[in-house]
């Protein structure tokens, strides 16, 4: 028991499964340092893509192994980094600016990729690239390649943050709208609907229709 008490970490209460993350986050670091600079590089953003694939993943309703494949795998709507890095803005999973400097980074992936050319942090086109991501962490360090895995650290880092506040969907359970003889009993049919989906407590159709009727005759 006592044992059990010294493993315990009581910030664990706070931050969850973030302390998981965090032993990652340093290894990941300690990867990095020890990559060539196109290793590096490509290792730092297969990691940041397969985050943001699970960032998504967690946000989407609960799908079976077939059915993410079909998203997710290359020829699939979300399969490419871009794609990834795209939806998870606009769903809300990742600020303007992380999407921005995981963009950078891609970029820097896409010229790693031509394995037949050199690649060395140093060249203009590349650090160029780099001085873009997280501008505020500019010129704080000995080199630019430790100035890279730093920005590439911190990115990590709010990515498993994001993930850790990104709660799953619940799937629409069948939803049809039946059709009314015209277009004023349709209308409070809707109002009904929408009332009882809005509604704290348990309405029924009976009340809510009554209810919209009320509301219907409101001058």
């Amino acid at each position: 028991m006592e044992e059990d008490d010294e493993l315990f970490n009581p910030l664990s209460l706070v931050i969850g499964n973030t302390i998981d993350d965090l032993s990652i986050v340093y290894k990941i670091k300690e990867e990095l340092t020890k990559e060539s600079d196109r290793g590096c590089c490509l290792v730092a953003a297969a990691y940041m893509e397969l985050e943001l694939k699970n960032i998504i993943s967690n946000f989407l309703i609960d799908m079976s192994q077939k059915e993410s494949n079909e998203l997710f795998n290359y020829t699939g709507p979300i399969g490419t980094f871009s794609s990834k890095i795209k939806l998870a803005y606009s769903l809300g999973l990742i600020s303007k600016e992380i999407s921005f400097f995981i963009n950078q980074l891609r970029a820097i992936r896409n010229i790693a990729a031509h394995l037949e050319d050199p690649f060395d942090f140093r060249e203009k086109k590349i650090t160029d690239h780099i001085k873009n991501i997280i501008p505020s962490l500019n010129g704080k360090y000995q080199c630019i390649r430790e100035e890279l895995i730093e920005k590439i650290i911190v990115i990590i880092s709010t990515l498993h943050y994001n993930r850790t506040n990104t709660f799953r969907r619940t799937t629409l359970e069948n939803n049809l709208i039946e059709i009314k003889e015209n277009i004023k009993e349709q209308e409070l049919h809707l109002a009904a609907l929408i009332l009882m989906d809005r509604s704290a407590n348990d309405t029924s159709y009976e009340q809510a229709l009554s209810l919209a009727r009320k509301i219907n005759q409101i001058q």
